[in-house]
């Protein structure tokens, strides 16, 4: 692909996909216009809406006949037509018979109340596609008798009115096969509707706003399962009737016999009379929401309800509720939330109720009558397993007392009232001793009380109670632990142990968090993960502990320091740990891992160190002990060592001696903590009768031998789970029954040999059985079926058996019938031969199967053991070590429906046939693996699944050299998603449509690039290696929603593909390029894109590029990259070598991306060291010598010599050489210019390498002697012989040589070859000429993006006078995107408009990016005209961007769906009429603009639906902006406004503005004195920051109320300066961080009083002594600027010093006049010195600082108790620093010792 794509080369899809987005039929009709190309594709729209309400009825109707009968798309899916004149609704059945030409799915049509004819085309077998029709608005009068619409499966009847009852029964009784039905202010049912077939078929009903009369006797809706009645009214009651006259919802739900789930909403169905009916019998959901229950029968019952919802409910009895829970006996949800009611829902709990099979309960703001109401409630629920709480402040309860033994899931929320309100008890206590699952969050109770709950396993806790001793210390089995405990330092008694916690996530809101964090992770030794977090509480105390220093190794903690000794393999490195420091002289003695290995050293010093080490080990809890002993005096001490760690509760035990006997040591009979016992090579002597391990889980008995009765050491271990016996035996006749056998969960046989198995054995409890090796010496042939199968009797005595592995251990064809296989899930065969499957033979509950390099003697073994498994989901077989055919015969009856998951590895087939069978009996597979072999008999592997999901290949193991047949692959998944797919084999490949495919793996080396990737339309990442394709997808082809792509550089042409790819794809954010083979084809030329990819400038972030070898092509490649992407914000390259890598050429490109950084890490200059492709060029001497001295790889793949300058001597090659042969070198490559070569005599003794690569070479004599005896492949490039005898000497010497390749070159002196090679199978023989490029470098060289953007800097006429310079720039000015012009330059308007138009139509940019258009001359009489043609060429050529300046002159903008920014200066707009739209606007400014109108701005702004972005300027000239801001009034996505001395009409129409803004973030507003708002509302709950100046004026002009009244709770930045106002209001913002404040206002109360989240505050208070009311606190301010101009500054600096005891930075200044500056009267000092002076604060600041007797009293003040103060700065107007004032400051007494004073 030469040329960018453009617009009118996409293909259909994706113009139909853009079709899609466009609201109207007539939008879409519209592109047509655009070019030729586009005349077509408009016509395949398959979604059609037509809307008669945009233009009269004449073009209207002309516009549907000349376009919808052009319609040429087969199917339509929908029609919508939205009709509102009379004459279009005459025309509905020729369009509708359009539409049902064409297939149509989905019909709508809207009519606003007109009359309907049903279209008599959608009757019958006219239209049997039609599936859903809607009616709203619509009135039917007759229905004819002949009309039917069979296919109907939805109907929906929005305000539908008919003119009788039979025309509603008609519309219902065309419908037969009718299953959805809505009603919606629509009348059907009543007392004369005729019994219709319809009602039989229909499975669901929504009635919604219908009033019924009645319902009829004889209607029944016998299928009906969902029914919805959302203000249903029957009017239709009458009490004097009978019982189920009085009650019409009653006849409706009788009428539905088998209704699962019912939905009421403001409709009475309980009630004293309701009778009984079958309905009830069914119902399994039931939502009431907005109902009240009056009474509940006590017949009444709902014996099939399983979920019940409660919404908003009211009951007038007390009893009322319970009496229909007690209804529900098989109740398992109940949902109740009483959030928008304050009645009491459970008043009373009856004696008699009880909920026995409720498992889930939902309470949701529910009041109780008290404490005992909670308890008795829950009381009630005997097999309650998840409850949810969430509580009120007034919800009667002060207790909540949770006893629930069931409880298995508990969640608590209790954080909507406030701990400050909180004056009694109040709390929870809960007893829970099942719970697994525990959530709470509670900031208002004052008590807990938590009971022992042992099987908690993951709990997420924050609240603020000091009840720390009965806070967690009961959930000691919690494994996942979040917690949040504000005030408590250690929520837990001391000696808690938290053995199983693994994650913990603590929240460093407390003041001793850190304390607490080393208390938790002493009692939690196997923590593995560990996270910190602060979170945000309103209203509580907490304190950071700020770390100062940073930790170094001797300061890290005790648990961390344990973590680092476990990574030690032997326990005697761990001691050497205490020659470190002193700090770790102690902390070796806390390992709990302790190895011992008498090997490494003599006895003597060996049992020093054990006494020496061991014995002064404190680690209360020994994790293991491992002793492996192989000398008999070390085995004599074995006593002590074990007894040792038995004292510290040791859990794991290992020892192995080496073939010694072993006396299993007393102590441990005692130990109740062993849970791993490991023996090997031991010999046991006899076992006392007392001895016990009662703790014991875990036995491997690992070749052990026995004196006595083996199974005595089994009968030791009565509870023990795991068994592995190797090389062991322990079975036999005489062995005992013992109580061992039925706790036993998992048995391991490796290698052990079982004569029998006595008939009395039995494993209840066994469910992992492994049988490796096992032999059975005992088999008899003439036993009976049993008998002569022992393997059969072992796995009968397993009844629970659900895991199974077999290696290596036979299975006979006699095998009889066990209940075993009823219960196994997984089995896994390996080296096992099936020989024969029984018929009865059943596998009914297994799952997985492995079948793991099995041989079968029958066709169908294989097949028959599958069929057994009827739920198998899972299947492995890998045949790799068997070349037998696995899969010969599939039998006819062969299925596998539930399987989903397959992997073929190396199996053979009979055939492609077999192959295509075998997928296909899988119907709903999703996941399937194939490891191909070249052997498999499988010539086109055919994968049709429609199901697949996931599809993984690998036919890697063969070469393409040697294919002469057709191999490949068809693949046909519409389904799949994920593709792994490495070929370097076949030669066919063929790639069916898969739309779903959405990331993809792919290496492969076919040359049938059309039918390759272009259908993976929807990948999102690609990874790609094609060797030998330039582009694998056909032309047009475009990858829209490819992100991410990775490409290997192996190819010829791989720098082509990739600029096809990157023009195909324009939404790529991240590129990677790296080599995966070797890369002989770096000559190719590359053609550079003529236009720069829009992936590069919009969209690219992420360059990384492995193994860069810094070759021409690859730079230039990597510089034309990284000078277009304009997004780029990392670059990273690597290579095989630092000397390849050429830094400082990859610094010196240029790079368009300001925030691009290029990382080239030192982790790969190391790895350098260890590559293995080694490449030698003399263009850097150094480098040769690096390369060659430093590389230590022991395998070398690779070895290039590369030498252009021929001074190295002959010695220096072979030298080379000789180190890579040293190294095994595969492969070697020579390059010497044309230089002569002598063939190193090292390479006759390499039987390793595989390749030999001559370039350029001069070759005289081979040498006779001379041998390659391992060579396949050899390459003669350029390579110059004196004869033909040397060419083929050089050949002979090459006994296996399979690949040769001859290039002959201009200055061949031989031109006749004697070839003869037996083992040769290719053969290339070719002709190259060599090319000089003589290009210099100058401008004309460069790029046309990077001209483009030099053009686009330029003013257009400045672009257009650059085509005089030379050829190469005469039409790039035609190009430039970017157009500006003005008319400043031009003293005619006719020569300014000429220059336009020409510009204008010379341009060839399809898209416009910025159109600036600036005039300030004389109109004329056709200015409006002009503009509006600039305008509209601008907006027919997609415009980005428009800047338009016309000096107060009248404009007229177009719609135009593709502009984002507008900027309008002094503009005029009269008229915005209903079609203009700017639907892709985001950014709007408005600089003095006149809209005449008083709603025409309010009409242009709703123009804009997505507008982000708002600023509007007026200068003191303009009229009033906003006059009236209508109710239809909204901007929905406007994110930021800047509010510019704005005028408005008034107070009411500045707050409707603000109003409807409803994602409001940012706000700037400049309030000017005539902006007609006395009290400035703001009143945005979303805002974020806010910025307010109002300093025009000054106080002294104010003579009414002015201020501003603010409320925005989530505000985070406020800036205000106000000298004009004298009332101001502040609501609650507690998320204000910082705030800069300068105001005058007397209203101090309500001044900053809800800032008491700030951080940085900046004041200004002339006259202000306290701005905030007595009490309030500033936990959080850390900084504060001051100003010093009012006269009690002093006072109020005072008050905050108090009230802020985390004061860090203080900053004092001057920022007014010293009219201000009153002299202060008196100066009081607090009694008690500021927390935050002898705490905190570390900086204190005073700018213009004069040296009065007050403010030195002041400085010394502060001076004197700041204990941490470090750095205090004086500045002031007098430039004399040895001013007296100064004097006195540095004799001035500080606390601080590190305080460094600063004359400014």
């Amino acid at each position: 692909m030469e040329e960018k794509r453009r617009l009118n080369e996409l293909p259909n899809e994706l113009i139909l996909m853009i079709f899609s987005f466009l609201p109207m039929f007539k939008e879409t009709v519209a592109t047509h216009l655009i070019s030729k190309f586009w005349e077509e594709p408009w016509e395949l729209e398959p979604d059609v809406m037509l809307d008669d309400d945009d233009e009269s009825y004449e073009s209207f109707r002309s516009f549907v006949y000349e376009s919808l009968l052009s319609n040429d798309a087969q199917i339509l899916d929908r029609l919508h037509l939205k009709l509102s004149r009379i004459d279009s609704a005459s025309h509905i059945n020729f369009w509708v018979k359009s539409a049902v030409y064409r297939s149509v799915r989905k019909l709508r049509i809207h009519l606003f109340g007109k009359t309907l004819e049903l279209p008599s085309c959608l009757s019958g077998s006219a239209c049997v596609t039609l599936k859903s029709l809607i009616l709203r608005e619509v009135r039917i009068e007759v229905v004819p008798p002949w009309f039917r619409l069979p296919s109907l499966k939805s109907l929906h009847l929005l305000s539908v009115t008919f003119s009788d009852n039979e025309s509603a029964s008609s519309l219902l009784q065309i419908c037969p096969d009718l299953e959805y039905l809505v009603l919606h202010q629509t009348k059907v049912f009543g007392s004369n509707v005729p019994a219709l077939s319809t009602y039989k078929t229909l499975k669901s009903l929504t009635l919604r706003d219908v009033s019924i009369n009645d319902v009829p006797s004889w209607l029944r809706l016998p299928s009906l399962k969902a029914l919805h009645l959302l203000s249903v009214d029957f009017s239709g009651y009458k009490s004097n009737a009978r019982l189920l006259e009085l009650c019409p919802v009653a006849r409706l739900l009788g009428i539905c016999p088998v209704v699962e789930d019912l939905v009421v909403k403001r409709t009475e169905v309980f009630h004293s009379k309701v009778p009984a009916l079958s309905t009830w019998r069914t119902l399994k959901t039931l939502i009431l929401r907005e109902v009240c229950i009056k009474e509940v029968s006590p017949w009444f019952r709902l014996p099939s309800l399983k979920s019940l919802h409660l919404l908003w409910v009211k009951s007038s009895d007390d009893e009322a509720v319970a009496s229909l829970l007690q209804s529900c006996p098989v109740l398992e949800s109940l949902v109740v939330n009483q959030e928008m009611h304050k009645n009491v829902l459970f008043k009373v709990v009856p004696p008699w109720f009880c909920l026995p099979s409720l498992k889930s309960l939902h309470l949701l703001s529910v009041n109780f009558s008290g404490d005992d109401s909670v308890e008795m409630f829950l009381k009630c629920f005997g097999a309650l397993e998840d409850l949810v709480v969430s509580t009120t402040k007034n919800d009667n309860v002060m207790i909540f007392n949770i006893n629930v033994p069931t409880l298995k899931s508990l969640s608590i929320d209790n954080s909507k009232g406030r701990r400050d309100y909180v004056k009694k008890i109040h709390g929870f206590v809960i007893n829970a001793p099942a719970l697994r699952k525990f959530d709470f969050k509670d900031t208002f109770s004052n008590f807990l009380t938590f009971g022992y709950m042992p099987e908690v396993i993951k709990a997420n806790i924050q609240v603020i109670c000091d009840q720390s001793e009965k806070f967690i210390g009961s959930l000691t089995s919690v494994q996942h632990l979040s917690l949040c405990s504000l005030t408590s330092e250690a929520p837990y008694p001391r000696g808690t142990f938290f053995f199983f916690l693994e994650h913990l996530e603590l929240c460093t809101c407390s003041a001793r968090w850190w304390s607490l964090l080393a208390c938790i992770l002493k009692d939690a030794p196997r923590l593995r993960s560990l996270k910190l977090k602060s979170c945000s509480q309103e209203n509580s105390s907490r304190i950071r502990v700020k770390m100062e220093e940073k930790r170094r190794l001797s300061e890290l903690p005790d648990d961390l320091i344990l973590i680092i000794f476990s990574f030690l393999p032997m326990f005697k490195e761990t001691t050497a740990t205490h020659l470190i420091s002193k700090c770790w002289e102690e902390t070796w003695e806390l390992e709990p891992d302790v190895m011992l290995d008498d090997d490494d050293e003599s006895y003597e010093s060996f049992m020093s160190f054990v006494y020496g080490s061991l014995l002064s080990n404190d680690a209360q809890i020994l994790e293991r002990l491992h002793l492996k002993l192989g000398r008999e005096d070390s085995a004599s001490h074995i006593n002590l060592l074990v007894k040792n760690a038995v004292i510290r509760s040791v859990r794991k035990l290992r020892i192995h001696m080496s073939g010694q006997t072993l006396k299993l040591p007393s102590c441990l009979s005692s130990c109740v903590t062993l849970k791993s016992l490991i023996l090997r090579e031991v010999r046991i002597e006899l076992i006392p009768p007392w001895f016990r391990l009662p703790s014991l889980k875990s036995l491997h008995l690992l070749s052990v031998t026995f004196w006595g009765n083996p199974a005595s050491l089994l009968q030791i271990c009565p509870g023990l789970e795991y068994l592995v016996l190797h090389q062991t035996q322990v079975f036999g006749t005489s062995l005992p029954a013992l109580s061992t056998y039925r706790t036993l969960k998992s048995l391991t046989l490796r290698e052990v040999s079982i004569n029998d198995v006595p008939s009395w054995l039995r494993f209840p409890s066994l469910k992992v059985l492994h049988l490796l090796s096992v032999e059975f010496p005992g088999y008899k042939s003439n036993a009976s079926l049993l008998e002569f199968c022992p393997v059969a009797r072992l796995i009968r005595i397993c009844p629970v058996l659900e895991d199974l592995v077999v290696n290596r251990t036979e299975f006979s064809s006699k095998v009889p019938a066990l209940s075993t296989w009823r219960t196994l899930k997984t089995l896994i065969l390996r080296e096992v031969c099936i020989q024969e499957v029984s018929p009865w033979f059943r596998l009914p509950t297994l799952k997985s199967l492995q079948l793991l390099w099995v041989k079968s003697s029958d066709d169908e073994a294989v097949a028959s053991l599958l069929q057994s498994c009827p739920v198998l989901e899972s299947l492995v077989v890998d045949q790799e070590f068997n070349n037998n055919v696995t899969f010969k015969v599939l039998p006819p009856w062969f299925c596998l429906p539930s399987l989903k998951s397959v992997h073929l590895l190396s199996v053979n087939f009979s055939g492609d046939d077999s192959v295509e069978s075998f997928l296909k009996c899988c119907g709903a597979l999703e996941d399937l693996v194939v490891s191909k072999t070249k052997d498999d008999n499988v010539m086109i592997f055919n994968i049709n699944v429609p199901t697949l999901k996931s599809l993984s290949i690998d036919n890697s193991k063969g070469r393409r050299d040697y294919v002469k047949k057709i191999h490949g692959f068809v693949i046909n998944a519409p389904s799949l998603e994920k593709l792994n797919f490495k070929d370097t084999f076949s030669n066919f490949l063929t790639f069916e449509y898969m739309p779903e495919v959405i990331k993809a793996n792919i290496e492969v080396i076919c040359d049938q690039s059309e039918k390759f990737i272009g259908s993976l339309t929807s990948i999102q990442h690609l990874s790609l290696c094609s060797l030998t394709s330039k582009t694998p997808y056909p032309r047009g082809t475009l990858f829209f929603f490819l992100e991410h792509l990775e490409l290997c550089t192996c190819s010829a042409g791989w720098s082509n593909l990739l600029s096809c790819i990157l023009k195909a794809a324009p939404t790529i954010r991240s590129l990677k390029l790296k080599s995966k083979h070797s890369d002989s084809y770096w000559k190719n030329p590359w053609d550079k894109p003529t236009d720069v990819p829009e992936c590069l400038s919009k969209h690219l972030e992420l360059l990384e590029w492995r193994k860069y070898e810094g070759t021409e092509k690859e730079m230039e490649v990597a510089a034309y990259i990284l000078a277009n992407a304009t997004c780029l914000k990392r670059a990273t390259f690597s290579s095989r070598y630092h000397g390849m890598l050429r830094e400082k050429e990859l610094k010196k490109m240029n790079r368009v991306s300001e925030t691009c950084h290029d990382l080239i890490s030192k982790r790969w200059r190391g790895l350098s060291k260890l590559v293995t492709d080694l490449t030698i060029d003399d263009a850097s001497d150094r480098f040769v010598v690096y390369a060659y001295l430093l590389n230590n790889a022991q395998t070398l793949d690779r070895l290039q010599i590369k030498l252009l300058r021929y001074y190295h001597l002959a010695s220096d090659i072979n030298a080379w050489v000789q180190a890579a042969v040293d190294r095994s070198v595969r492969e070697v490559r020579i390059h010497l210019s044309g230089h002569a070569l002598e063939l190193p005599s090292c390479l006759t003794t390499c039987k390793t390498l595989n390749t030999l690569i001559l370039h350029e070479v001069r070759i005289k004599v081979v040498p006779h002697w001379f041998r390659l005896p391992s060579l396949k492949t050899l390459h003669l490039l350029s390579v110059e012989f004196y004869d033909g005898g040397s060419v083929a000497s050089l050949v002979r010497i090459c006994p296996v040589l399979e690949v040769l390749v001859v290039d002959q070159t201009r200055y061949d002196s031989v031109m006749v070859y004697n070839i003869i090679v037996p083992s040769l199978r290719s053969l290339s023989i070719g002709d190259s000429k060599g090319k000089q490029n003589m290009e210099t470098s100058s401008i004309n060289k460069l790029p046309d993006e990077l001209l483009l953007k030099i053009l686009s800097s330029l003013s257009t006429k400045q672009s257009i006078e650059t085509s005089f310079l030379s050829k190469r720039w005469r039409g790039l000015w035609r190009l430039v995107p970017h157009l500006t012009f003005d008319d400043e330059l031009y003293s005619i308007f006719f020569t300014f408009t000429r220059f336009v138009y020409t510009s204008l139509l010379f341009n060839k940019c399809q898209v416009l990016e910025r159109l600036d258009l600036k005039s300030c001359l004389n109109c004329c009489w056709d200015f409006a005209l002009s503009i509006n043609d600039w305008l509209q060429a601008a907006v027919n050529r997609s415009v980005r961007e428009l800047r338009i300046d016309l000096f107060g002159r009248t404009l007229k903008l177009p719609s135009c769906i593709t502009l984002k920014s507008l900027i309008l200066r002094e503009v005029s707009i009269e008229v915005v009429t209903p079609e203009f739209r700017l639907p892709s606007l985001k950014t709007l400014h408005l600089l003095s603009v006149k809209f005449s109108g008083d709603e025409t701005l309010a009409s242009f702004l709703q123009s804009c639906p997505v507008l982000e972005y708002l600023v509007v300027i007026q200068t003191k000239d303009d009229d009033v902006m906003f006059k009236v801001v209508p109710p239809w009034f909204c901007l929905p996505s406007l994110k930021s406004l800047h509010l510019l001395s704005v005028k408005f009409s008034g107070d009411e129409s500045l707050a409707s503005l603000l109003q409807n803004c409803l994602v409001l973030e940012d706000l700037v507003v400049n309030k000017i004195k005539d902006d007609n708002v006395k009290i400035f509302n703001i009143n945005v709950p979303t805002l974020k920051s806010l910025c307010i100046d109002n300093s025009e004026w000054k106080r002294s002009y104010v003579e009414e109320i002015h201020g501003f009244v603010i409320n925005a709770p989530a505000l985070r930045k406020f800036y205000v300066k106000d000298t004009f106002s004298n009332f101001l209001t502040f609501g609650y913002m507690p998320e204000v961080i910082t705030a800069n404040i300068e105001v005058i206002c007397d209203q101090s109360e309500k001044f900053i009083g809800s800032f008491t989240s700030v951080q940085h505050l900046s004041l200004c208070s002339l006259t202000s002594e306290a701005p905030y009311p007595r009490g309030t606190f500033f936990f959080f301010l850390e900084h504060l600027e001051l100003c010093t101009c009012s006269a009690g500054w002093w006072s109020l600096l005072a008050c905050i010093l108090k009230v802020a005891p985390r004061l860090r930075s203080l900053k004092l200044k001057s920022n007014h006049r010293s009219d201000y500056n009153d002299p202060m009267i008196c100066l009081s000092k607090p009694s008690v010195a500021p927390v935050c002076l002898s705490t905190h604060l570390e900086i204190f600041e005073w700018r213009q600082y004069e040296g009065k007797e007050q403010e030195r009293k002041v400085a010394a003040y502060i001076l004197a108790n700041s204990t941490f103060l470090k750095m205090a700065t004086f500045s002031s107007r007098c430039r004399n620093k040895h001013h007296s004032m100064f004097r006195k400051l540095k004799s001035m007494d500080r606390v601080s010792k590190t305080c460094q004073l600063v004359i400014d």
